[in-house]
């Protein structure tokens, strides 16, 4: 049974496994060899002589050991052919150098002794960069520079670190792979998958290979994470040897979500965050770790226009109307009487075209208005937010407003409008919210138009029976 066991045993991968331990003597000794050498040659200290050679002859035979471990371990494939090459040769060479400079230390072969400094020093740099290339082997290329300040990154070549340096200016700008999913893998998983190692013939370097998959096949499944070999790397008992990463910092909890959402809505390298579905539970990771708000903003807070000129806003306030700005860094203006429910004439209502550009918002609640006022305020195209409610408004008046592509909100409430005017509002493309208690649409009308547009908040008094209209559009107004 023994033997049966020693046949199976994978006996080039066993060896291969022992050249991390073997790898450090030759670096400790080699470097201890350099180090006496040159305090040697300040000091002439008796007996230093042996002991670098000792150092000199163990840091050779120690190199050659890890360079015949480190060929085994190569052969289980996965690591990038060319750097592996330079790794192997310059391994064997450095130990070579250090067998010389053994002989030549410890007088086995006759030499001019300015000539041992120069086989040292070569010693010493073939150790360097052999190290140097069997850490990009072992960790990733990046690995040094992963966690260097941003000007360290910049100085020696490489992108900053994504994850922590990334800044969003909106969700308009935002490309989920290369934007939220590619930085995790370059950090995550890279090391073990890229262009210098491709552990399991996974290599993430860039899209394309990512889909391609590994040795066993395809790694993601698009639109369907659970069924994704990624996914279920990341998620399975951290103590399996099939869980990854095999080493370093896991997967967060948002990285894993986010990436099963990525696989979810078709693994695409190209999508832009607005252009997608994003679950509710995907919007609050983002806004808790990436500071990136994916909430809709009303239309006043993406778009501007030009300043109301001061005669214009003159003008109107000698026609009795307050004008207010919106916010210090927008040119929008709400218009309103400036008393309060006073009825406002025909006239006045025209004199607003004059600021056609500017205003957004109206409050002409219990104002007097006529279905032929609406047909002038229909042609403010900047209009997000009406108030008409108390007027004797009818469906006439709101078949003026279909060409308000930015209205945003609505309120009809104690008008005379029916279910006729149902499609209208339905064909409002910007409106969230449409105020329609005490008004004449019945509540079959209210279903259809429910139907016809889901995402429509619809107030009809009958979830808010306590609400007046005016603290619906406080609430309105402080987000809530």
């Amino acid at each position: 049974m023994s033997s049966i066991l020693l046949l199976q045993t994978d006996w080039t991968l066993f060896i291969g496994r022992f050249h991390p331990l073997f790898v450090h003597l030759p670096i400790g000794f080699l470097l201890l060899a350099g180090i006496l050498e040159l305090v040697n040659r300040k000091q002439q200290k008796p007996g230093w002589d042996s002991a670098i050679s000792l150092s000199l002859i163990v840091g050779a035979i120690s190199g050659f050991v890890a360079a015949f471990c480190g060929w085994m371990l190569a052969a289980d494939g996965g690591y990038d052919a060319g750097t592996l090459g330079w790794h192997r040769w310059l391994g064997i060479g450095t130990s070579v150098l250090a067998l010389v400079a053994w002989l030549m230390k410890s007088k086995r072969i006759s030499f001019d002794p300015k000539y041992f400094a120069g086989v040292l020093g070569a010693t010493i740099l073939g150790l360097t960069i052999t190290g140097h290339l069997g850490g990009n082997l072992t960790h990733g290329e990046d690995y040094l520079y992963q966690y260097a300040p941003g000007l360290v990154q910049t100085i020696m070549g490489v992108q900053p670190d994504s994850l922590n340096t990334r800044q969003f200016a909106s969700p308009d700008s935002v490309i989920v792979y290369a934007d939220l999913i590619k930085p995790v893998l370059e950090k995550k998983c890279i090391s073990c998958h890229s262009d210098t190692k491709t552990q399991g013939g996974l290599n993430m370097a860039t899209y394309s290979l990512l889909l391609e998959g590994g040795e066993h096949g395809s790694v993601i499944e698009p639109e369907a994470p659970l069924s994704s070999e990624i996914v279920r790397r990341v998620t399975i008992d951290p103590s399996s040897v099939k869980y990854m990463p095999t080493k370093g910092t896991p997967l967060t909890f948002t990285e894993i979500n986010l990436l099963s959402w990525w696989i979810d809505i078709g693994a695409d390298s190209s999508q832009r965050l607005t252009e997608v579905e994003v679950p509710e539970s995907i919007k609050a990771l983002l806004l808790r770790d990436y500071k990136l708000d994916t909430r809709p903003k009303p239309y006043v807070e993406t778009a501007n226009t030009k300043p109301l000129a001061e005669a214009t806003r003159t003008a109107l306030e000698e026609a009795g109307f307050s004008v207010q700005m919106l916010a210090s860094n927008s040119n929008f203006v709400e218009v309103g009487p400036k008393v309060v429910r006073s009825e406002v004439s025909s006239e006045q209502v025209k004199s607003l075209l004059e600021a056609k550009d500017q205003i957004t918002w109206i409050n002409f609640g219990e104002a007097g208005l006529k279905d032929s006022d609406l047909e002038v305020i229909g042609q403010l195209p900047q209009l997000t937010r009406l108030r008409v409610e108390k007027n004797k408004i009818t469906d006439a008046g709101v078949a003026h407003l279909k060409g308000l592509t930015h209205l945003e909100s609505l309120n009809l409430y104690g008008t005379e409008v029916t279910d006729a005017s149902v499609d209208v509002i339905a064909g409002l493309p910007a409106l969230k919210k449409v105020y329609l208690w005490q008004s004449q649409i019945s509540q079959e009308g209210v279903e259809a138009l429910r139907s016809k547009r889901p995402d429509l908040m619809i107030d009809t008094g009958f979830q808010f029976a306590q609400q007046t209209t005016e603290e619906a559009e406080e609430e309105e107004e402080s987000g809530e």
